[in-house]
């Protein structure tokens, strides 16, 4: 009897690894990720109460089949990408973009051209930011304000101190740079890899996004992470590995001259 006991517990711990395994392996899906906010997911703690104890739905925090926001309404906020969006909107107005500093270099060979051009977030990237900003509580969803929804928990907001906070206050001057042409970027910077170059199992240009205030395909938060951990080869979300520094190599300093 011991022997069974011992048997099916071993069995019952392989089979909780899996299934945790199965949520954070790279393209494993987003069941389980910190971005799953039902009971069973990483990000439990930043769900909704009812509904995890209602229908548990993972998808629902940012995007539902009906009564999302309108497009009208997010390009407002200089959002101009919808995907079927049902999370409340990041409520920052104005952005400090990255900077290297009051020292940096000033001659052209050294100078920064993300720091000098970037002019604020695209769409894409205010989407993350609306829940890593923390201007809005990440369990803030379901948009029409005359249907039901399943939000019966006291808001959920990341704190500054938080480690998942990024763009508190509009300050993004010591994260990586986002909102810029990275095309003229690399064609000002021979060492940084041109669009067609591979990042993961896409190209750079493919998984560049265009950005309105820019007016080009710009290097926005997408670009590095899967959000949804569905085709990415890389861990937190990344598109490729940072193993031996993949994914920054798959950018910088020029891995293919």
């Amino acid at each position: 009897m011991r022997k069974l006991f011992v048997l099916f517990l071993t069995l019952g711990i392989v089979l909780m690894a899996s299934a945790v395994m199965a949520g954070t392996a790279p393209g494993s899906g987003i069941g389980g990720t910190p971005h799953d906010l039902s009971s069973l997911g990483g990000g439990v703690l930043w769900g909704d109460t009812a509904e995890q104890a209602g229908l548990n739905r993972i998808c629902i925090y940012c995007h539902a089949p009906h009564h999302t926001i309108k497009p009208a309404d997010a390009a407002t906020v200089g959002v101009n990408y919808v995907p079927l969006w049902n999370h409340a909107l990041t409520t920052t107005t104005s952005w400090t973009m990255y900077s290297n500093g009051s020292e940096e270099p000033s001659d052209a060979n050294h100078a920064s051209y993300a720091e000098a051009n970037a002019v604020e977030p695209g769409g894409i990237s205010k989407l993350c930011l609306s829940c890593h900003d923390a201007t809005v509580a990440t369990n803030a969803y379901g948009t029409a304000q005359t249907c039901p929804t399943s939000k019966g928990a006291a808001d959920k907001t990341f704190v500054a101190t938080n480690c998942n906070v990024i763009g508190y206050n509009g300050d993004l001057t010591n994260h990586h740079p986002i909102g810029f042409d990275y095309a003229a970027a690399q064609a000002s910077d021979d060492e940084i890899e041109p669009t067609t170059s591979s990042l993961g199992a896409y190209t750079i240009g493919q998984l560049l996004w265009y950005n309105g205030s820019v007016g080009a395909d710009s290097m926005e938060c997408s670009t590095c992470h899967d959000v949804h951990n569905s085709k990415n080869t890389g861990e937190k979300f990344l598109w490729t590995t940072e193993a031996q520094s993949g994914l920054c190599l798959a950018c910088h300093l020029g891995k293919n001259q």
